[in-house]
């Protein structure tokens, strides 16, 4: 058990740990809320176990996520399989369990261990995760880890903020956000004027480096890890920056002015402004209670 954990930490350093929920749901172990905290669990082999979506709203658009264990440190080789299939509600999933709204599939190429599904919920409602599965390393049961619903939605109500425009050399810092563990906070790029590459900087009041909120940039709405461009991960003494080109992940070269007090800052962020909003999607977690501030510069 303990090289199972050990596995279990290090995969779960790109997309965080869990924390669980209830559920008012008859047959549901939990219920997940929109960019709120994840859940992890277990499903014995042959068997089905159902988590809750709460409150997901018409029309909009939701990224569902979780992941498996791999076989071992330093490969990305799945230990066994998960399926997980999306139903508007626990009833539609009893009534014709043949039909599903989605399917989780493998993210990536590079990272089949992850299982997500991007889709529209044409109805409102506490929508359901039914999940079964099977691992190679451990008989009879299966674990996931970090079952989680996003929305970069704009009418989300789970809404997201735009970063403050800016023009030429202003540097506008966005107002100090307080964040609680495993919660996310999602931004898209505002209107920038010039649109262009430029600096993300991360500023938290955290007085540790392995308490700083995790940093993730995507190139679109869709959260999807194909679409992810740098990640800032800290670990007890670094901030642990990353980039994603073709689903590739580089680790970049430590840049000496992220600190405890100066924050963390990511280079060479794109950002391309739309009429209303525009790109990149960042998404802030927290790992412990603090307050952030979020700030672009050129």
């Amino acid at each position: 058990m303990g090289s199972i954990m050990k596995r279990v930490i290090i995969i779960v350093a790109l997309l965080g740990l869990a924390a669980c929920g209830k559920s008012q749901a008859s047959l549901s172990l939990g219920g997940v809320e929109v960019n709120g905290p994840s859940i992890s669990g277990n499903v014995p082999v042959g068997t089905k176990r159902l988590y809750t979506l709460l409150n997901l709203h018409q029309n909009e658009f939701y990224t569902v996520r979780t992941q498996i264990a791999t076989l071992g440190t330093g490969t990305t080789t799945p230990d066994g399989t998960l399926t997980v299939s999306i139903y508007s509600s626990e009833s539609a999933y009893l009534s014709d369990p043949t039909t599903s709204v989605t399917v989780l599939t493998p993210a990536t190429p590079n990272y089949p261990y992850l299982y997500e599904a991007y889709f529209q919920a044409l109805a409102p409602g506490d929508y359901v995760a039914v999940i079964g599965g099977q691992s190679i390393s451990v008989s009879n049961l299966q674990f996931f880890y970090d079952l989680r619903v996003m929305s970069a939605d704009p009418n989300s109500p789970a809404a997201i903020s735009s970063l403050t425009p800016f023009q030429g050399t202003t540097i506008p810092t966005q107002q100090a956000v307080a964040i609680n563990p495993d919660n996310i906070q999602v931004y898209n790029g505002g209107i920038l004027n010039p649109p262009g590459t430029h600096t993300l900087n991360l500023k938290s009041t955290v007085t540790s480096t392995g308490a700083y909120p995790q940093l993730l940039v995507y190139s679109d709405s869709t959260l999807k890890v194909e679409s992810l461009l740098f990640s800032s991960i800290t670990d007890s003494v670094n901030f642990n920056v990353t980039q994603f080109i073709g689903g590739v992940a580089t680790p970049l070269p430590a840049n000496p002015t992220n600190s405890i007090a100066s924050g963390v800052t990511i280079t060479g962020v794109p950002f391309t402004s739309g009429t209303t909003t525009g790109s990149p999607f960042i998404v802030v977690r927290g790992i412990f209670p603090n307050v952030y501030t979020l700030s672009v510069g050129l």
